[in-house]
């Protein structure tokens, strides 16, 4: 199904920068032992050596954190009055009506979570991060267009 066939935008949700910080820390957390390990065990480094070693770490981090940040554009969430468009394990656009949502399940990837939303009409399965953004108002346009008793809205009041 096409984003198109959905009716008009309701709202868009963009996966939360938050939820990517433990990254950033826990590879900061790793590097820099093994920075001051090298720095301490090499004799003769010059001390422009040593500052190289240690600039290098907040600015990889700073790279890794400007490589991301815009992913979370390209993979936001749209809420419409007729259903859902996010993504599938590979990345690629799916939308799916409200009346197609089939069984839901909870994932973690790398520690964050996702329902895997598989649509009843295709073998597709929608992916969608439990931490994005605005994550209650999501959770409010879901259950309000979908209804409290749709299997969703249900997983998410759940």
């Amino acid at each position: 199904m096409a984003a198109g066939d959905l009716g008009p935008r309701l709202a868009s949700f963009r996966p939360s920068a938050r939820a990517l910080l433990p990254f950033f820390g826990v590879i900061g957390i790793l590097l820099v032992p093994l920075a001051i390990r090298r720095i301490v065990l090499a004799e003769d480094l010059p001390l422009t050596a040593a500052l190289l070693i240690l600039v290098t770490i907040p600015a990889a981090l700073l790279l890794m954190f400007g490589l991301l940040w815009p992913l979370r554009f390209l993979f936001a969430v749209r809420v419409h009055a007729l259903g859902i468009d996010a993504y599938d394990a590979w990345g690629r656009r799916l939308s799916l009506a409200w009346p197609f949502v089939g069984d839901i399940t909870t994932v973690s990837l790398l520690g964050l979570d996702y329902l895997v939303i598989e649509a009843s009409d295709s073998r597709r399965s929608l992916y969608l991060p439990r931490f994005l953004d605005d994550q209650d108002r999501f959770d409010q346009l879901v259950i309000e267009h979908a209804g409290s008793n749709h299997p969703l809205a249900r997983h998410l009041l759940g």
